[in-house]
């Protein structure tokens, strides 16, 4: 495996979505030197959903991609909770997040008829122990608009701007998929 002690991440735009070898330019950490690199690898997409990262035929690290989504799906439970004025129910859903039984009390946000509408805490779509990152922002029908940001472990990560009809504008800095404790990469 990795005996030179490098770290690395991919973008997820990246890694190839169907079978074969691509081969990629990656951003890799030296972990004596802390400097950033860059270096050309190959990254299998495996018919077994595996990404095996390559080097000169030398596997350099394999992961499986199904093995967030399982965690996920023992550890994330969601609960939504309708509003009520009074008796009356209201076209309106308060969402929360439990994590291995409890409560995480900054991921929250409201459905109105059915789009979520507000002020926004999301998880990122690999969430799991060691990669607690967090969206920040604001939906409208459903759409993100204005300045989205992330935090993780209490750092808030600039991430970029929306316009009203929920595209990307302007400079933004992504996190790498695998982002999280042991890995720290963004994108510009």
């Amino acid at each position: 495996m990795n005996s030179q002690g490098l770290n690395f991440e991919i973008s997820s735009n990246l890694i190839p979505w169907s079978e074969g070898i691509e081969e990629v330019e990656i951003k890799k950490k030296n972990l004596f030197n802390n400097i950033l690199v860059k270096e050309k690898i190959e990254i299998n997409l495996t018919q077994d959903n595996k990404i095996i990262y390559l080097k000169d035929g030398a596997i350099l690290k394999i992961e499986n991609r199904l093995i967030i989504i399982q965690i996920q799906k023992y550890y994330l439970v969601w609960n939504r909770q309708n509003i009520f004025f009074g008796k009356v129910k209201v076209d309106q859903m308060l969402l929360f997040a439990f994590w291995n039984g409890e409560e995480m009390v900054k991921v929250k946000g409201y459905y109105i008829d059915v789009m979520k509408q507000g002020y926004w805490i999301e998880l990122i779509k690999n969430y799991w122990i060691k990669a607690q990152v967090l969206k920040v922002g604001i939906l409208n029908d459903d759409l993100k608009i204005g300045m989205w940001n992330y935090i993780y472990k209490n750092y808030n990560i600039n991430g970029g701007q929306y316009n009203n009809q929920g595209k990307k504008i302007g400079k933004w800095i992504e996190l790498s998929e695998v982002f999280g404790d042991c890995n720290q990469v963004t994108f510009n």
